[in-house]
């Protein structure tokens, strides 16, 4: 299977580092099933984002701090997205873009998914400092710039990651430079944020419990659903990954060498589902979604909205 400077964790290093030098026979199945998977995302995902982004552009989402969240949540999904059919090529005929082409895929690619897990977990953050520490926020105009602020200075350190990685399309990286990528994505990208959203929820729920909060100031359970999406989308191949770069010498020892490519090979696209989350969750679950879709796609038969959430979940 060709295996491209597009794959973020740099597989065929990672083969090599844990003794997984022979590539799997039936190199074609893995090749379509990846392709498929990519082909799948990117018809759901460019839609349901677009049509998300499109809403909030017309409901003016700069207007409470939520919607700057998700605002913001659609773009990285269309980051992401829109590299995906060139994924698809290459698996299905080999990396045609070399230079700059390559670099800036590359980094758009890397741009989305670096946002996409501290965006969520701002919201999560957002939400616990709303419910549970509610007497301590401060007034709303100064809330929102502080997160348009927070906005603006993660999107430029997002980028600065991004275009630091796409130079991997230019010259082979260093053993540290893929290592740093692992570790980049395991402790920053992944353990941290599950670090921080498993604490707020916990003491969420807590709260919750105690019935220190009425029903209408609960956490939207949209933005749950995401969140925990994202975490079981991303999991797998960061996990294996992971054992495969740090533990080389056990994972050859205690592991299947097979079974660990193939692994490695099948979870790699898995992890894009997180694209699909945001506008699978929002727009049949948020009735502000709802109402900018076809009369016959958001009523029911006797003519009434179908109310899956309440309003007040995607509303500050």
């Amino acid at each position: 299977m060709a295996l491209s400077s597009d794959y973020d964790y740099d597989l065929r290093w990672i083969h090599n580092e844990s003794g997984l030098n022979a590539h799997p026979e039936g190199d074609v199945e893995f090749q379509v099933y990846a392709a498929a998977c990519y082909s799948l995302i990117f018809c759901i995902s460019l839609p349901g984002n677009s049509f998300l982004l499109w809403v909030l552009l017309k409901e003016r989402a700069w207007r409470t701090t939520r919607d700057i969240f998700l605002l913001q949540l659609a773009v990285s999904n269309l980051c992401s997205t829109a590299t995906l059919p060139f994924m698809a090529s290459n698996d299905l005929h080999s990396w045609g873009f070399e230079g700059w082409a390559c670099g800036a895929l590359r980094a758009l690619h890397r741009l989305g998914w670096t946002s996409y897990p501290i965006i969520v977990t701002a919201m999560v953050l957002h939400s616990y400092i709303t419910v549970v520490h509610a007497s301590r926020v401060s007034a709303q105009a100064f809330s929102k710039r502080r997160v348009l602020v927070g906005s603006i200075v993660m999107w430029l350190a997002c980028a600065a990651v991004a275009v630091g990685f796409a130079t991997m399309c230019f010259s082979s990286p260093s053993v540290f430079m893929l290592y740093f990528d692992t570790y980049f994505h395991v402790i920053l990208l992944f353990l941290l944020p599950l670090a921080i959203v498993t604490f707020c929820y916990v003491h969420l729920w807590i709260t919750i419990r105690q019935g220190r909060i009425n029903r209408q100031d609960q956490p939207s359970k949209l933005i749950l659903g995401i969140t925990v999406g994202y975490f079981l989308c991303v999991a797998p191949h960061t996990i294996i990954a992971f054992i495969a770069v740090v533990l080389p010498t056990a994972t050859h020892i205690l592991l299947d060498q097979k079974a660990l490519l193939y692994a490695l090979l099948i979870t790699y696209p898995l992890i894009h589902f997180y694209c699909l989350l945001y506008p699978l969750v929002y727009i049949p679950g948020a009735q502000r979604f709802r109402r900018h879709l076809p009369q016959r796609c958001h009523r029911s038969g006797d003519d009434e909205p179908v109310a899956v959430v309440n309003l007040l979940e995607t509303t500050e």
